[in-house]
């Protein structure tokens, strides 16, 4: 295997894992959102 395939490998990679990571950010953020609303609404 070529150095410049494997590097294309790790970038594809790291890509999936930055975006993984945004989407998993996102979702702990409308979970936060959401219990925080909650919170209010039941003071």
């Amino acid at each position: 295997m070529s150095v410049v395939a494997s590097l294309e490998n790790f970038v594809v990679y790291y890509k999936l894992y930055i975006s993984a990571m945004v989407v998993r950010v996102a979702a702990a953020r409308k979970i936060a959102l959401r219990q925080l609303l909650c919170n209010i609404a039941q003071n």
